[in-house]
């Protein structure tokens, strides 16, 4: 695939392209989130070496999850990305007062349920609050901001059915 139609599939631009290659930027998260949706490779996938895809398990423990972090984020993938699987979670904690500067958009349904906090999300012109014990959901494409706008830690469970 050439960069040009990479820039086209992720929205990011062909300059910013060639510098990632070249080693001259770093991607945040957000950003490898929108190369691995425009590769087709699920970022779990991406992040884990194959020795650690060998057995299939039914007992997934938080220290063997994935962690990724970045902006105030952080991403626990709670099942491995293995094709038998129909969906991916993720456990995700925003630090207090953490805000996206940049919409995203996924290419899958996105669902939630907060445990603890309260989430910000601007989809268009409507921000809505969900709070504790709530739940949440995005269609595929639609582009939003999720924040955490309180004094405290946000934690919340994170679902999306894949589209393999």
């Amino acid at each position: 695939m050439s960069l040009r139609e990479l820039s086209r599939r992720s929205e990011l631009s062909v300059s910013f392209l060639s510098r990632i290659e070249n080693g001259t930027s770093i991607p945040t998260v957000m950003t490898l989130q929108k190369l691995c949706y425009a590769l087709d490779i699920d970022m779990v996938d991406f992040l884990t070496s194959e020795s650690s895809k060998k057995k299939r398990k039914f007992l997934f423990k938080r220290d063997d999850m994935k962690l990724v972090e970045g902006e105030g984020r952080h991403w626990y993938f709670t099942f491995p990305s293995e094709s038998e699987f129909k969906v991916s979670q993720t456990y995700e904690e925003y630090e207090p007062f953490t805000s996206l500067l940049e919409k995203e958009k996924h290419p899958v349904d996105i669902f939630g349920f907060v445990i603890s906090g309260q989430l910000s999300l601007k989809i268009g012109k409507d921000e809505l609050f969900v709070k504790e014990g709530d739940a949440f959901y995005i269609p595929a494409n639609q582009e939003h901001i999720a924040s955490n706008q309180s004094k405290e830690v946000l934690k919340m469970i994170v679902g999306r059915v894949k589209d393999k």
